[in-house]
């Protein structure tokens, strides 16, 4: 896709913020029958966000355009379903922004360790232009970011012990996701990382094949780590973003005044998908204080390991895009400064 078009689709998402659809406009609106597939469980924070979305596309098209929603990997796995959202066979997803690495690397820029102090931050970052420019790089790949959601900030789940200092890693088998970014993250950290499909870590944590992981609170309790993991160290290392996901294909076959109303729709899920999110893992936490041994890792500490991974930065932030990392940087200080 041309540059100009990659703009044009970025005005409109834009556009939607500023022009609402109106009475005669909604004449326009055709019949859709659109699937929502997702890999998670329905009972999650993030699945609530995709039937709000859902909700919200019918209300603004007065029930004309209708979103089947699909949860716990019926239509596939993540990788399954992004490639059925390239053919048109599914239509949208909520899927981790990481998980699109694949397409352009740049997607993995949010998975950078500590980069963010709080979700505020994330916000000010994915909703700018830092993200506006990362959601564009998977356009000519067909697929359309609607707009940006989250999963929140993951902490250390293991079965052996606390981790309160960055010491306390090296004699730990650590579950990673497949991602090479996020190996090296963990091994960084001086963990034995262990690459690992997220279906197979409940059993591997209770054959002992790995100790832990990482995981936001929600993760932990829905997926009852708390069960073989007695230890949660909270270190809100990384921050796992999201993104409302389209395809292409079926962005293209939908006219103007339906793209808007998909488009406000996700702006709209964006908010109130976070919200949702950032009130189940506070839930969720306050039933892990319960179940498991929990301790908040210190600042000081933190800076210590944030020390720790500076190769991981130094090899990746080229490969992931050095002038987007330092536009972001410099957005980050800005917001830090109160030049928001």
């Amino acid at each position: 896709m041309k540059i100009s078009q990659i703009k044009s689709v970025i005005g409109l998402l834009v556009l939607s913020l500023l022009v609402p659809v109106t009475a005669v406009q909604a004449q326009n609106i055709r019949e859709h029958s659109l699937k929502f597939a997702v890999s998670f469980l329905k009972e999650t924070g993030q699945a609530k966000g995709c039937l709000w979305f859902a909700d919200r596309v019918r209300e603004k098209s007065n029930g004309k355009i209708k979103i089947t929603f699909y949860p716990g990997a019926v239509l596939g796995s993540d990788a399954q379903i992004n490639t059925q959202l390239q053919s048109g066979t599914v239509d949208f997803t909520l899927t981790s922004a990481g998980n699109l690495g694949g397409y352009d690397k740049a997607l993995n820029l949010l998975d950078l360790p500590f980069l963010f102090n709080n979700s505020e931050e994330a916000d000010f970052i994915c909703d700018g232009p830092v993200g506006k420019q990362i959601a564009a790089k998977v356009i000519p790949k067909g697929l359309m970011v609607i707009s940006w959601a989250e999963l929140g900030f993951q902490q250390f789940n293991n079965s052996k012990h606390p981790i309160t200092k960055v010491e306390d890693f090296a004699d730990l088998k650590m579950r990673s996701q497949t991602m090479p970014l996020v190996l090296d993250i963990i091994s960084g950290l001086g963990s034995a990382a262990v690459p690992m499909g997220f279906g197979e870590v409940y059993t591997a944590m209770e054959q002992k094949v790995v100790d832990g992981g990482a995981n936001p609170f929600e993760n932990i309790l829905f997926s009852k780590f708390y069960e073989v993991n007695k230890y949660l160290s909270v270190t809100n290392h990384n921050y796992a973003a999201m993104v409302f996901l389209m395809s292409k294909k079926t962005w293209d076959s939908l006219n103007s005044d339906e793209q808007r109303i998909i488009a406000e729709a996700g702006l709209d899920a964006s908010k109130e998908e976070r919200r949702m999110m950032r009130e189940s893992n506070n839930m969720a936490f306050e039933n892990l204080k319960t179940l498991m041994q929990v301790n908040i890792v210190s600042e000081q500490e933190r800076a210590r390991m944030r020390d720790k991974v500076k190769p991981v930065f130094d090899k990746w932030v080229p490969e992931l895009g050095a002038a987007l990392y330092k536009e972001l940087q410099a957005e980050l200080a800005n917001y830090r400064s109160g030049k928001k």
